[in-house]
Formats: C-alpha cells, sequence, structure tokens
C-alpha cells in the first residue's frame, strides 16, 4: 500500500486499502501524547512534573513567558528521584548565537538551558532516560529569548545537557530559576512520545 498526503488539505489517501487515524500516528508509533500544562498564576522559582515512568521512552517540554523586567534570568532543569531534585551531577553546553558566546558547566546544580536578559522567553526541551535507573538523564532543546528594547534583541539558545546516572529511577523533570522567577502567566506543557 502507498500513502499520499496532500500538504495543502491535509488529506491522507491510500491507493489500496484503507488508513484508519485514531488518535495516534499512521501505524500506531511514535505519537505524541498530552501529559499537563501547568500555567502559573504567579511567579515561581521552579516548576516540577513528577510521576513520571517509562511508558514514554522520550518525553517534551514547550515553555512560553513574557517578563516585566530585563534582570538576567538562568533557567535550568535537572531530574528527580522519588520526587526530589538531584543536585550537583549536570553537565551542559548553552550555545547563544555564535559559538563565541557559549556557556558551558561540570558536576553544575542543574543543567542551564536559557540565560535570559529580555522579557520573552519560549523554547522546547526533549528528555530521555526517565523511567530507568543507573543509566544518564539527557536532554537537548533550544529556546529563543530577548525583546525589542535592547541588543542583541532577539537570540537563539541551542541546549544539550546531562545527569550521571543513580541507582534510583528518575522520574521527574524539575525547571528552576536563578536570579529571576518565572513570571504569572508562564505556561509550560508535558508531552510524552512513544516508539511504537
Amino acid at each position: 500500500m502507498a500513502l499520499t498526503i496532500n500538504h495543502q488539505t491535509n488529506d491522507i489517501s491510500a491507493t489500496s486499502g484503507s488508513v484508519t487515524i485514531d488518535g495516534s500516528a499512521a501505524g500506531g508509533g511514535g505519537a505524541m501524547t498530552f501529559i499537563s500544562t501547568t500555567e502559573l498564576s504567579s511567579s515561581a522559582t521552579s516548576v516540577s512534573f513528577t510521576g513520571l515512568d517509562n511508558t514514554y521512552p522520550v518525553y517534551k517540554i514547550f515553555y512560553n513567558y513574557e517578563r516585566s523586567s530585563t534582570t538576567t534570568q538562568y533557567v535550568m532543569w535537572r531530574g528527580t528521584i522519588s520526587g526530589s531534585s538531584v543536585n550537583s551531577i549536570y553537565s551542559y553546553h548553552l550555545l547563544v548565537n555564535a559559538a563565541e558566546d557559549q556557556d558551558t558547566g561540570n558536576n553544575y546544580t542543574g543543567s542551564i538551558f536559557q540565560l535570559n536578559d529580555g522579557l520573552l522567553g519560549s523554547g522546547e526541551l526533549t528528555f530521555y532516560g526517565i523511567g530507568e535507573s543507573n543509566t544518564p538523564i539527557t536532554a537537548h532543546g533550544n529556546g529563543l529569548v530577548g525583546d525589542r528594547s535592547s541588543a542583541p534583541y532577539m537570540n537563539n539558545q541551542l541546549h544539550a545537557g546531562m545527569g550521571e546516572a543513580q541507582t534510583g529511577t528518575w522520574d521527574g523533570i524539575e525547571l528552576v530559576t536563578f536570579f529571576d522567577s518565572l513570571p504569572s502567566g508562564t505556561k509550560i506543557s508535558l508531552y510524552g512520545i512513544k516508539d511504537s
């Protein structure tokens, strides 16, 4: 059977047989499943998603917010075991616009994925290793930060990070800030992705 997808109308057709799509990707694999969204009603220095397991080999977080000041803000992630954050085991690399604008850390409190001196912050992170023990937790992603009031205005940031393998099982993800909180109205959504 051959499938044809019309990208203008989003129609899917088969040359023979039939195609059924019922809440998951055709063929039954790789579907992204919504898990939860947190929208802050007041500012916060951390947001946690706990109680996660290996139902999904990949977890994805999307975030978006607008601040009222341009105070320096670092945002990082770290894993949780038994619902508690695990500290000082993270290595990361953050590329900001160009190779000369980068930040790295080793044996750090968390994995910094965003350096923001602007008003806006948005992006996504992809996580591996949740629901596993004796294996590292890893993530990569990209984000957009900045505003139109001061140079360099808007910039793209690329992130890669990991937490060292632990004997406990990774069961959650925590986002944490330094120097400035996530503002009221911040929206963070969590999805799971299955292999099949």
